[in-house]
């Protein structure tokens, strides 16, 4: 097969192309990613005979002639999009997938100094990339269906959590406030000694440029009129998905009312038009146990380096 890859800006992309394109790949969620951390985006195409059969989001970072390409912080996934014929059967689709894939592997290896990128779920075959020599490790996450939740199909153990009396003193609303989101964050950040990254105005910035896009939205958990848990998703209208984004509680709606449990249950179960929620990595001990008590799938994903 005779392939050809070629740099486009998002500006040189048919926007039939540009709408069927996943959520990652999504050069409005691009463009936030890209202004906060002043790199720039491109889309890797793959052609076969003057016909597009891949494209592929690329962030990049140029610091004198040595170009990386990364996947930014909280960027979750780096999608690659395939566009095959309907009527494959699942021998040439599986080896045609792989054969792209082999190219675009090459194409990184050969065309950046640095490579830090974490593959959507989607691609589960990285045979290619060990082939051009790159390193790949194995992460996960938990994917849940939503569409049809009930907490009957908990656990015992978690329905009983769910059932606390101190569900009853807590009331959960979708609201977006910053100065929430601010306050709770140090908070939590603090106590953790984590880097307070997340709290600098130019988050600000990007999270409140995110939300106009209409790609968030925030849930809080209040007692009476003081919020004590925050949970920001972001919004995959086209394609029904929602995930995990940023989320952080006081040290009360921690370790009083466990508050976390609630807001994912308040989602499961007033956002049905959505069909799962990804919770965006599985990769600590102690949050994955929290994340695995609403019978969840595990899922693996790749994390791409030289």
């Amino acid at each position: 097969m005779n392939y050809y890859l070629e740099k486009k800006h998002k500006n040189n992309l048919d926007n039939n192309l540009i709408n069927k394109l996943s959520f990652w790949a999504n050069p409005i969620l691009m463009e936030c990613y890209a202004k906060r951390d002043k790199s720039i985006f491109y889309y890797l195409v793959v052609y076969q005979d003057d016909i597009i059969v891949a494209v592929m989001p690329i962030f990049e970072k140029k610091k004198i002639f040595l170009k990386k390409a990364y996947t930014p912080l909280d960027y979750k996934y780096t999608p690659i999009d395939f566009f095959l014929k309907n009527d494959l059967d699942k021998f040439r689709e599986q080896n045609y997938k792989l054969s792209i894939i082999n190219e675009i592997a090459k194409y990184l290896k050969n065309n950046y100094f640095r490579i830090h990128i974490y593959l959507d779920p989607s691609i589960n075959d990285i045979r290619a990339f060990n082939w051009a020599g790159l390193t790949v490790y194995t992460r996960y996450t938990y994917i849940k269906k939503i569409d049809d939740y009930t907490p009957d199909s908990l656990s015992r153990e978690t329905k009983r959590l769910l059932n606390n009396k101190a569900k009853k003193e807590l009331h959960i609303k979708e609201i977006w406030d910053i100065d929430i989101y601010m306050s709770l964050s140090e908070q939590m950040l603090k106590r953790k000694n984590r880097n307070l990254r997340q709290i600098n105005s130019q988050f600000s910035v990007f999270l409140n440029d995110l939300y106009n896009k209409d790609l968030c939205t925030m849930y809080v958990a209040y007692k009476n009129d003081t919020p004590l848990l925050y949970l920001i998703i972001l919004k995959d209208i086209i394609h029904k998905k929602i995930f995990a984004f940023f989320s952080a509680l006081s040290d009360e709606g921690k370790k009083k009312y466990g508050a976390s449990i609630y807001v994912y249950d308040y989602i499961f179960t007033n956002l049905k038009e959505y069909i799962t929620l990804d919770f965006a990595g599985a990769n600590i001990n102690t949050v994955a146990y929290f994340k695995s008590q609403f019978n969840c799938d595990l899922i693996n994903y790749y994390h791409i380096i030289k």
